[in-house]
């Protein structure tokens, strides 16, 4: 059966962004303490994942038919059944996000700004003693999440033998036959994404005082030298 257009860019080049955002922000955590310098990395990428949420949330309500929530699989019932299905190796094809896959978006894009906002309360209000933890937890639920998709993807491809792999990086896949492939990839939003993400990363780096620690963005001034968190 041939694979049909149904990723559009903009969703790619989201779900890549988020990938290697958080990818660099928890590798920032792993080698560099709170009060060295290169630690200051983190947070930027947290300011760019924050921004980026925002754009997917934009693109949900008005992007091509299967990057739209309401394209999302979200009935209870219907997770239940996919389950099963999966366990009995009968789960029907879906051309979009599959309950599982939905529920994951859902709880990934959550994580992931309730992150974001987590971080820049704790540097604009210095609520870093009633915060760290929360976001210590929060960034371990995203990776948890990040690999059991990782895992079921891998399993879903290995049982079907098909390109779901991969999906997210060509937008094809193989849809049902009462579904249809978009018509429109919409390249130039997607070119809008990347350069709107890159303008935010070099504004947020041109007003970041690197002697004091202090990024001023958009009036508000966050403390990103941080020590004890």
């Amino acid at each position: 059966m041939n694979s049909k257009l149904v990723y559009d860019w903009p969703l790619r080049v989201f779900h890549w962004s988020l990938v290697t955002l958080f990818a660099a922000a928890y590798v920032v955590t792993q080698v560099y303490d709170v009060d060295e310098v290169y630690f200051v990395i983190h947070m930027f990428c947290g300011l760019t994942i924050f921004m980026a949420i925002l754009l997917r949330i934009c693109w949900g309500v008005i992007g091509e038919k299967y990057s739209r929530f309401s394209s999302f699989a979200l009935r209870f019932s219907d997770l239940i059944l996919y389950f099963r299905k999966v366990l009995s190796g009968q789960e029907k094809l879906w051309t979009g996000h599959n309950p599982a896959s939905s529920w994951t978006a859902l709880a990934m894009g959550t994580s992931a700004l309730s992150l974001a906002l987590t971080g820049y309360m704790m540097t604009a209000h210095d609520l870093r003693a009633e915060l760290g933890g929360i976001h210590s937890v929060l960034a371990n639920v995203f990776l948890a999440l990040v690999i059991g998709h990782i895992l079921g993807v891998l399993l879903h491809s290995l049982r079907h033998k098909d390109q779901l792999a991969i999906s997210l990086i060509h937008g094809k896949k193989i849809i049902c036959e009462s579904d249809s492939p978009i018509s429109n990839s919409r390249p130039g939003v997607a070119l809008f994404f990347v350069l709107f993400l890159t303008a935010f990363a070099i504004y947020a780096v041109l007003h970041f005082d690197g002697s004091s620690g202090i990024l001023t963005l958009f009036g508000s001034e966050l403390h990103l030298r941080m020590e004890g968190v």
